[in-house]
């Protein structure tokens, strides 16, 4: 085990935070020596930011946001002018064309020439198919941006009258899996489905429960002691009367060797020691054996999170081009691209040895189009997945990594090569409108709470309110107004707007949560639109007055204390109304 994999799985089995938070700093400077496997370092750490540990999962998030804000930011048009954006279609489509020649000629390196040079292949032919690959992709890029989700498609009374419910799990984990669906065998062959069942679910109790190697340890003993038990029992076995009879009785000699040790017990009392010095061995090795599993059980397996989802569409597509030609050469060369022969003393002797891939085919596949994309684009994507899992753990791990990425590389999001400063500006906006989107989403559907105090802990929602508000910071203004207004339907839930009557006091808690970090982060907003303040105001006041519940009362009192000050020099008759609200609440 490496120093950075111990450093990896401290994360989850550091004894205090101070030594998991002291883990992920270690990560975070590592990120800073080596920018270039930044990637790599997140590809290990994300498994942990799924865990079912509370504490795994916020230290994983901390590596997480010290790795990628470490990590160069991502512009592709850092080396255009500043005419693109006063460029017209027809500029724009020139510009297009001509970045297609300069980046085929970067591809293609000098060695790469001379070794085509050398096998007479034409450079003409690699350059026409990279430029074939760019088109391709640039299609792709251009059917991609169709999937983003605006508020003009959002509906709330959708959400809440046909959306998933998100509890703390699916409830799959507390029924038996693989259930037998066939009606003719559970007809035909009920009994024996009955016993394959029981010994089915005894399986997977022995495996859920660790109790594996204890099972094991226990036919290692019995195994070990069966041939000891084998030669008592022959030795106490009662003679049967024709045995007795027939054999003739024992003379004074044969009593005088017995007592003697000639036909004494002392070699069952050999096998007896050997059996239990066996049975310690086999112990022992158990022992190994299990530690061994969970020293590996420990070690998460690594995700590529190179590749998205347009790497990946166009390295198929690509794939799928060229398989008719790769095919008809695979037959012919399959015994000879994996071995190498080379001679030994002076030709007398042939090494045959076994080339290992140092790449895999996959990931080699979508190398050279990862580079086209915005970096974060495949644990992005992983992470927008994972926002709606059935697992709270889950949903919070993701919340907590999207933040991090908004926090620090959210200029960079949707941004891809090949296209100008301006129509990567409008991938941005409509990357980051479909996050905000889906963020208030999940405010509406999301249930989980925990009743640990007197105040419910609901961190999904929490995680994503926060994760809202480094996103507020990014949006262009009229996205973050249509944000505002959807918090607002969610916390009202008005009848006559909705049309219908479904009370939620977890959506009310959700958009209660988005409008208090509004409040702290876009000040600005609020005081330079004074309609957006008078309905805050509205906003708490509704909350403390027709609400019900004392969580979503306890978050509409703490909404207006960023601006306290503010709000009484402004709105001092209001001040003492909503003085006079809390006093009553008390």
């Amino acid at each position: 085990m490496s120093r950075l994999d111990r450093l990896v799985i401290l994360l989850e089995t550091g004894s205090t935070q101070f030594i998991r938070n002291t883990a992920a700093n270690q990560l975070a400077d590592l990120a800073k020596q080596h920018p270039d496997d930044a990637l790599n370092l997140l590809a290990r750490v994300y498994p942990f930011l799924l865990s079912k540990k509370w504490e795994t999962r916020v230290s994983a998030s901390k590596a997480f946001g010290g790795i990628i804000s470490n990590y160069p930011k991502w512009d592709p048009n850092s080396d255009d002018g500043d005419n693109d954006n006063n460029d017209t279609t027809t500029t724009t489509t020139t510009t297009t064309t001509t970045t297609a020649d300069p980046s085929a000629d970067s591809i293609i390196p000098s060695i790469i020439k001379q070794e085509l040079s050398e096998e007479n292949i034409p450079i003409s032919t690699i350059k026409e198919e990279v430029k074939s690959d760019e088109e391709a992709l640039r299609q792709l890029i251009d059917n991609d941006s169709h999937n983003f989700i605006g508020f003009d498609d959002w509906s709330l009374a959708e959400i809440l009258q046909c959306g998933k419910i998100l509890l703390a799990s699916s409830g799959q984990e507390y029924n038996s899996s693989n259930k037998e669906t066939s009606t003719d065998t559970a007809n035909n062959n009920t009994d024996q489905n009955e016993e394959f069942n029981i010994k089915r679910r005894k399986t997977e109790f022995i495996l859920k429960y660790g109790l594996n190697e204890v099972k094991n340890e226990l036919k290692s003993e019995d195994a070990s002691n069966i041939p000891a038990k084998k030669e008592e029992d022959s030795n106490n076995k009662i003679p049967s009367p024709s045995s007795s009879s027939t054999s003739p009785p024992p003379s004074n000699n044969n009593n005088n060797n017995s007592n003697n040790g000639g036909n004494s017990p002392l070699p069952n009392c050999s096998d007896n020691t050997e059996s239990k010095v066996a049975s310690a061995r086999m112990r022992a090795m158990a022992k190994r054996k299990a530690k061994f599993s969970r020293s590996n059980s420990s070690k998460q397996p690594q995700v590529d999170l190179s590749q998205s989802s347009v790497s990946r569409q166009l390295a198929n597509e690509t794939s799928n081009i060229k398989q008719e030609s790769d095919n008809s050469n695979s037959n012919n060369n399959d015994s000879t691209t994996d071995i190498d022969i080379t001679s030994q003393n002076n030709g007398s002797k042939l090494v045959i040895e076994h080339k290992v891939h140092e790449v895999s085919p996959l990931l080699k596949k979508n190398e050279k189009f990862a580079n086209w994309v915005w970096p974060f684009q495949g644990v992005f994507e992983l992470l927008l997945q994972n926002l709606f899992d059935d697992v709270w753990e889950v949903r919070h791990g993701s919340a907590m990594g999207l933040r991090e990425i908004i926090k620090h590389h959210a200029n960079g999001a949707g941004r891809v090569k090949g296209k100008n400063r301006s129509e990567n500006d409008l991938r941005n906006k409509r990357t980051l409108e479909d996050l905000c989107v889906r963020l208030i989403t999940l405010f509406a559907m999301d249930r989980f709470g925990d009743y640990v105090s007197d105040t419910v802990i609901a961190p999904v929602r929490e995680n994503s309110a926060q994760t809202l508000s480094a996103l507020l910071l990014h949006l262009p203004e009229d996205v973050v107004l249509k944000a505002f207004n959807a918090l607002t339907k969610l916390v009202k839930q008005d009848i006559g707007e909705l049309g219908i009557k479904v009370p939620c006091w977890e959506a009310k808690h959700g958009g209660m949560l988005g409008l208090r970090y509004f409040v702290t982060v876009r000040k600005d907003l609020l005081f330079s639109h004074p309609e957006l303040l008078d309905t805050i105001i509205n906003i708490v006041l509704f909350s403390l007055n027709e609400s019900d519940d004392d969580d979503v009362q306890s978050v509409a009192a703490s909404t207006l204390i960023p601006i306290a000050s503010e709000f009484v020099n402004l709105k001092l008759d209001l001040a003492l109304q909503m003085v006079n609200v809390l006093w009553i609440i008390k």
